[in-house]
């Protein structure tokens, strides 16, 4: 019943997926078609920032506000064992994905996948965050704070959410630009 679990699941599924579409989107920019394509293909990369900025936008608000309103609600109890477990996967898969990402755009030269490891590193801090927030959890449950426990999940999301905001706020920019 972790909002944080959700959130950095979500997080990563909807990373990979605009992750796949941006590779796709900038091998099809690169290949060579003036015939089909005479003044070029450049304004497929802002249209795509634009779109993938909106999503995330979107995700970090839904999630944001529904922090709040289980915060509210007075918080909820997490498993810190199961999620413990579920983060150091997590930590481990991103920062793959952020490497080979990060590889990538040097290769392609493409602002896309350049925002696509941007967005990967984040999601690796995400999930190394995730991390540390449950190793506090598992800490402060053997001391006289273990009420504080069911908040931490949802203070988690409302954090993340509010820093992660930003980068889908100013990609948005760049891509009206």
């Amino acid at each position: 019943h972790s909002e944080m679990i959700a959130f950095d699941g979500l997080y990563s599924f909807i990373s990979l997926g605009l992750a796949v579409f941006a590779i796709i989107t900038t091998n099809f920019i690169n290949k060579s078609d003036f015939k089909n394509y005479p003044f070029g293909k450049a304004t497929l990369e802002p249209m795509l920032v634009i779109i993938k900025s909106l999503v995330l936008l979107i995700m970090c608000v839904i999630t944001m506000l529904s922090s709040i309103k289980q915060v509210l609600n007075g918080g909820n109890d997490v498993e810190a064992g199961f999620a413990l477990g579920y983060a150091l996967i997590s930590s481990v898969g991103c920062t793959a994905v952020y490497l080979y990402m990060r590889r990538a755009s040097k290769n392609l030269n493409s602002e896309i996948v350049k925002v696509e490891s941007s967005q990967w590193l984040m999601d690796s801090m995400l999930s190394v965050g995730v991390l540390v927030g449950f190793l506090i959890a598992n800490i402060i449950k053997h001391t006289e704070f273990i009420w504080f426990n069911r908040y931490l999940d949802p203070l988690m999301v409302i954090i993340c959410s509010s820093v992660f905001i930003k980068m889908p706020i100013k990609s948005f920019g760049d891509g009206l630009k």
